[in-house]
């Protein structure tokens, strides 16, 4: 099992396909399992996509402490060193999307592009969810409840409620993890992480190319988030999905992937000029 030592922490790590490689960076709680196969699948035929546990989730160390973003960027960074990789596009989805950012910020000669899915560019200047989300949100963590009433709390934040409907316990049961199951304290570290981190003021110095996905019916994140982050990175490309949630990457397989995928050639193309 390929495990990397980052500042006393084993993070996992696995590469699929070849090409250039693409750093992937999961939101919270997830891990390296939270991509669905066919995403992976589809990137790996023109990439080396390489994935990364977090720390606290899957296969990696779960340490009970304190959780930064520069440290979990720190975390990639090290993998990405122990692969030999000298630049990777850097997806990042969701709390990923902040790993992503402090990844462009921290260790900038690294950061081939950026891809920020459902992401904001910090706490303090973040589009504000609504309260009923938030009350929702808190459940997702409640050590109170169940595992089954945690992640059903979770899937209607995902995604749109026509959508769950007809497929609730499938998807509760793609989003449970039972495997590698990520810890109370983990998700409550993470979080905290999430909390105090701001991108604002350092993305306007970002002078990386940057494609900006979100689909327009998200809860969790507000897509006048993506709106945001175009508008501070100036080489930024947006995309805003009509009538996708949170998780449009799943909803949209095919179409996010087309979207990256004609991205990241023309960064490729730019780039050997």
């Amino acid at each position: 099992m390929p495990l990397v030592d980052s500042g006393g922490t084993k993070i996992w790590y696995n590469v699929r396909g070849e090409g250039t490689p693409i750093l992937m960076c999961n939101g919270w709680g997830g891990s390296s399992d939270s991509w669905s196969e066919e995403f992976i699948r589809l990137l790996a035929e023109k990439h080396q996509v390489v994935l990364v546990d977090n720390r606290g989730t899957g296969r990696s160390g779960k340490p009970d402490e304190p959780y930064t973003m520069e440290q979990m960027s720190g975390d990639s960074n090290r993998v990405l060193a122990e692969l030999g990789v000298e630049t990777a596009h850097v997806l990042g989805f969701s709390m990923g999307g902040y790993i992503a950012e402090a990844l462009a910020i921290y260790h900038s000669d690294k950061v081939r592009s950026l891809i920020l899915c459902a992401t904001s560019p910090g706490s303090a200047h973040r589009a504000p969810i609504t309260i009923e989300t938030s009350r929702e949100l808190a459940k997702v963590s409640d050590d109170k409840l169940s595992k089954h009433d945690r992640v059903k709390a979770l899937i209607y934040l995902l995604y749109p409620q026509d959508y769950v409907e007809p497929r609730l316990e499938e998807l509760i049961a793609d989003e449970s993890y039972d495997a590698n199951p990520t810890p109370i304290y983990a998700l409550k570290s993470q979080n905290a992480a999430t909390a105090s981190f701001d991108a604002y003021d350092r993305l306007q110095d970002l002078n990386i190319p940057s494609l900006i996905l979100a689909g327009d019916s998200d809860r969790l994140i507000p897509s006048e988030n993506s709106r945001i982050l175009a508008e501070r990175i100036p080489r930024a490309e947006l995309h805003i999905l009509a009538g996708l949630g949170h998780g449009f990457i799943k909803q949209a397989t095919t179409e996010t992937v087309k979207l990256i995928l004609d991205f990241t050639s023309l960064v490729d193309k730019q780039l050997k000029k």
